[in-house]
């Protein structure tokens, strides 16, 4: 029991410090605030643990794609696009 209880105090205490090391170069890497960058290698690391396999190449490719299709449509709904003005409405008279 306490071989138990030690070996996963040390692999917690081992992780928390990939994530914080994991968490600085994704930030420095992506650009995305510190929180959701430890956040998002933190996901990483626990799917890994849980299903215990690494995915392949291909489903690498396809995450990026729908990661990045997703952080485009982000930009652009914050960006907006002009409204046009009140006064160019049919039927405003």
């Amino acid at each position: 029991m306490l071989g138990a209880l030690s070996t996963i105090t040390v692999s917690t205490i081992y992780l928390t410090a990939q994530m914080v090391g994991g968490g600085v170069l994704v930030k420095t890497l992506i650009g995305i605030n510190y929180e959701t960058s430890v956040a998002c290698v933190g996901m990483l690391m626990l799917g890994y643990v849980v299903f215990g396999d690494v995915p392949d190449g291909w489903t690498l490719v396809g995450a990026t794609i729908v990661i990045g299709s997703g952080l485009y449509i982000l930009h652009r709904e914050r960006i907006g696009r002009p409204r046009p003005p009140a006064s160019g409405l049919k039927g405003a008279d």
